[in-house]
C-alpha cells in the first residue's frame, strides 16, 4: 500500500544506550538533502529537541533501538548455546534484563509523541545495515568503519552536501534511519519495507528492496 500523506521531512535517530553514548540526528528534506545533522546526549535533551522542532507534524521519524547496556556479552554467549536456551531453563533466570538484547531507553518519550499524532517509527541498526551491505571488512566502530560508512552515504545516496571531515559515527547511522524514513513515505508497504516486529507500542520497520536516490528519481535495485 502506497503511503498517500506524504511528508516534507525526514527525520532519523541513532539512539545512544545511554547519556555517556551520543544520540546522533539527521534531517533531509523531501529532495534527500541535508537539512540537519546534530548530537544530543541526556533524554531531556531529545524531549527538549522535538518540543521545539516546528516539523515535527510534517515528518516521518525513524529511532533506532539502542542495545542493553547491562547485558553481558561474556555471559550471553556462554549461555546461548543451543542446549542451554535462555528463556525455556529455569536456572538461569533474567534478572535486572541482562539478557535483553534491547534498551527501553527513550520507549516513553517516543510513545508520547506517537499519541500527539506524530508518525514515529523504530529500527533495528544492525539489520539495515545488514540489508545495505554494510558489513565492512574492517573492524567494527574504527575510524576505517566509520570512513566505509562516510563514503557509502555519500556515494550511494547521492549526497553531495555531506561534509568531506569525518562525521562521528552517530549522526552517519541517524542519515539511514532517515533515508528509512524516505523509504516509508516514497515506497510501498510490504514491497520497499515491512514491519518486523512491535517494540513496546511502536512498530519496528525494515527495508525489503534497497532505493537509490538520484535527485528526486528514484531507482529500484533488487
Amino acid at each position: 500500500m502506497i503511503n498517500k500523506n506524504k511528508k516534507n521531512f525526514y527525520i532519523g535517530l541513532s539512539m545512544g544506550s545511554n547519556s555517556a553514548n551520543e544520540t546522533g540526528v539527521a534531517i533531509l528534506d523531501r529532495n534527500f538533502k541535508i537539512i540537519s545533522l546534530d548530537k544530543l546526549h541526556s533524554m531531556s535533551d531529545i524531549e527538549h529537541y522535538f518540543d521545539i522542532l516546528p516539523s515535527k507534524n510534517d515528518s516521518i521519524i525513524c529511532a533506532s533501538i539502542p542495545e542493553n547496556p547491562t547485558m553481558l556479552n561474556g555471559k550471553w554467549k556462554l549461555m546461548s548455546s543451543a542446549y542451554q536456551l535462555m528463556r525455556s531453563n529455569e536456572h538461569l533466570l533474567n534478572n535486572d534484563k541482562w539478557a535483553d538484547r534491547f534498551s527501553t531507553r527513550g520507549c516513553d518519550c517516543y510513545n508520547k509523541m506517537k499519541a500527539e499524532g506524530v508518525e514515529i517509527y523504530r529500527y533495528d541498526l544492525y539489520d539495515l545495515k545488514t540489508f545495505l551491505g554494510l558489513n565492512s571488512l574492517y573492524k567494527d566502530r574504527t575510524p576505517a568503519d566509520f570512513k566505509h560508512l562516510q563514503s557509502y552515504i555519500r556515494y550511494e545516496f547521492d549526497l553531495d552536501d555531506l561534509p568531506q571531515n569525518l562525521l562521528p559515527v552517530s549522526e552517519l547511522e541517524a542519515i539511514l534511519g532517515a533515508y528509512l524514513s524516505y523509504v516509508i513515505s516514497n515506497g510501498d508497504r510490504n514491497k520497499d519495507y515491512c514491519k518486523k516486529f512491535e517494540f513496546k507500542g511502536i512498530d519496528v520497520i525494515g527495508l525489503k528492496k534497497i532505493r537509490k536516490m538520484y535527485g528526486e528519481n528514484i531507482k529500484i535495485t533488487l
